[in-house]
């Protein structure tokens, strides 16, 4: 009766190691993917900064890229003021939020990143006053 329980619970525990091994699997970067972080902007708020993570493996120059709204028009392109790789070696830009704040308007916005070697996705925020 011992085996059995302890053939049951290895077979739990490979169970669990497999799913949490496939749900920390990296983002497979043919798909381009951005969070912009706040996810809601207050616009009579203080707020440091915006952050954008990204699927995209390394590193770039801040001249590299940018940041624009693309719904109902592209309105200004904006460089960060910082990029760096988090943990699991992504990029990551830090934006201005004053400088995002010149480019949005109230309601849903589209906030697009884009790089100088092609990576070019979008998340919606939303902007109050």
């Amino acid at each position: 009766m011992s085996s059995i329980r302890t053939a049951a619970v290895l077979v739990i525990l490979a169970v669990i190691i497999t799913g949490i091994s496939m749900a920390n699997k990296p983002n497979d970067v043919t798909d381009p993917s951005i969070t912009v972080s706040p996810s809601m902007l207050v616009l009579s708020r203080y707020v440091a900064a915006v952050t954008v993570n990204t699927n995209i493996k390394g590193s770039m120059d801040v001249k590299d890229v940018c940041l624009y709204r693309t719904k109902n028009g592209i309105s200004g392109a904006i460089q960060p003021y910082e990029t760096f790789t988090d943990a699991m070696g992504y990029l990551v830009a830090k934006f201005n939020a004053e400088a995002v704040k010149y480019i949005v308007k109230i309601g849903t916005v589209e906030l697009t990143l884009e790089t100088t070697d092609g990576f070019i996705a979008s998340d919606t925020i939303r902007v109050k006053n």
